[in-house]
């Protein structure tokens, strides 16, 4: 167990300078098709190495007007995606799957760091 914290600490520190594309590492919200930065005197959470507690890095804390916003943007989003036909939801689900497997190393390290699994 001790060997694993060690190594805990080491990825979290440089978690992000070690995946192949970094910009996977997000520090934002993601609302509408873009990211939304954190913003004010409370802006931010930081997320914490489940082993090492070490800082992994920092999401935004919304407020309860942007969390209302992000969620009619999800339902309008949502309408949207329901009349898309089916061919065309393959076409994008498959993209998905495409870049998921080609970022699969990055994502699991991520989420390893992340939930500690």
């Amino acid at each position: 167990m001790l060997r694993r914290t060690i190594v805990g600490q080491a990825a979290a520190v440089n978690l992000r300078s070690s995946l192949a594309t970094p910009s996977l590492f997000a520090e934002a919200a993601f609302v509408n098709g873009k990211e939304v930065p954190a913003s004010g005197a409370a802006a931010a959470h930081t997320v914490l190495h489940t082993c090492s507690q070490q800082p992994l890095g920092q999401v935004p804390n919304q407020t309860s007007e942007e969390v209302h916003a992000a969620i009619a943007d999800a339902k309008r989003a949502f309408d949207e995606w329901a009349k898309t036909t089916p061919a065309k939801r393959a076409k994008i689900i498959s993209r998905w799957a495409e870049l998921m497997t080609a970022h699969e190393a990055d994502c699991a390290a991520i989420l390893s760091a992340e939930s500690g699994k």
